[in-house]
């Protein structure tokens, strides 16, 4: 691992957290290394992993630091990433991902004093790491640190990354960390990203600094249409809601009256597709799908860039709503199951994207 910085230039933690992922942490790792700003600390910590994924890290070991634990779950292995950890910044970089190699100079370059965190946009790799032609998520244009807490405190939500798209100022970390693993035992980063608006400013750089493996395996993202991902990401986004609430009262910032899962857009289309795919689970009790529908139209600009692109994603919501099952399940697939698309098809949604 490298020394601390001796002047003004901030020293970054990048803490990979591993488990059962022998068949990409070492380019996680690689990736994490190859960095252009030289101030970097690399640590693994592996959560208990039965596969080669130990033998992997310990190929590292001269490079970077390695953690060995007993199986805890991912909130547990984050706790002790960064409790192992030095760096006035820290990123997350999931064992299945990687980060561009200038990804840590250009975060650090967007940083200012008051930072809680600097957040990027990631693009979508296979499981083989080939692009997909997608990249997450789409910012509003100019997308500022004020426009960021007004949301969080006027809608609740935000337009955020999932872990490897964020880095945290460790004046923030070290005020919400260790996170409890038993009431949060994964996803950590969103409760972080959550809360994180009230701790300081959230700078957004708009552009791909990290690639997004969607092999499958992933907590939310699937190759398949999964109801029961859509399920737990409901539940998952309550808690972060709850989470909210707790730390605006810790900090004295007041919230508007709203409940965050009915103004972001991404937990809407999950609650769509659980009313159309499992409408007797008590986690969807009361929606309907044309309310749902209503409140996407209150907050699509807040999540989409574009006339043309916001009229794309209602018109699917809109189409979603009304369909019969098997077609709604065949247009919830479209845009939860990318793999399942024709090549043709995949293209127009793209298109659509940009």
């Amino acid at each position: 691992m490298r020394g601390m910085a001796q002047d003004s230039t901030p020293f970054v933690s990048v803490l990979v957290v591993s488990y059962n992922y022998e068949a990409y942490v070492a380019d996680a790792i690689g990736s994490a290394l190859r960095q252009s700003y030289p101030m970097v600390e690399v640590i693994a910590v592996d959560d208990g992993s039965t596969d080669r994924s130990p033998e992997i890290l310990a190929q590292f070991a001269d490079r970077i630091g390695v953690i060995a634990k007993r199986n805890g779950g991912e909130t547990s292995a984050v706790n002790r990433a960064f409790a192992a950890s030095r760096g006035e910044i820290v990123l997350f970089l999931d064992s299945d991902d990687l980060l561009e190699e200038t990804a840590i100079e250009e975060v650090v370059a967007a940083w200012r004093p008051g930072t809680a965190k600097v957040q990027f946009r990631l693009a979508a790799i296979d499981g083989q790491g080939r692009l997909m032609g997608q990249t997450a998520p789409a910012y509003p244009t100019a997308f500022s640190a004020a426009d960021v807490r007004e949301l969080a405190v006027r809608r609740g939500f935000y337009p955020s990354p999932p872990t490897t798209g964020n880095a945290y100022s460790r004046r923030f970390l070290a005020q919400v960390l260790p996170l409890d693993s038993k009431r949060y035992p994964f996803a950590p980063d969103g409760i972080l990203n959550t809360i994180a608006p009230l701790y300081g400013d959230v700078r957004t750089v708009d552009k791909p600094l990290g690639r997004y493996r969607i092999h499958g395996e992933n907590m939310w993202a699937s190759l398949t249409l999964n109801p029961a991902r859509m399920l737990a990401a409901i539940a998952q986004g309550r808690k972060e809601a709850a989470a909210l609430l707790e730390h605006a009262r810790r900090r004295g910032v007041r919230l508007d009256d709203v409940d965050p899962l009915d103004h972001s857009f991404v937990f809407l289309e999950r609650r769509l597709a659980a009313v159309k795919l499992a409408p007797a689970d008590p986690r969807v009790a009361g929606d309907r799908a044309w309310r749902l529908f209503w409140r996407a139209c209150r907050c699509v600009r807040d999540y989409e860039r574009g006339a043309l692109r916001q009229a794309a994603r209602l018109g699917w919501f809109l189409a979603t709503a009304l369909a019969p099952r098997p077609l709604a399940e065949w247009l919830l697939r479209l845009r939860f199951a990318p793999a399942s698309r024709s090549r043709l098809l995949h293209r127009v949604v793209l298109l659509a994207r940009r």
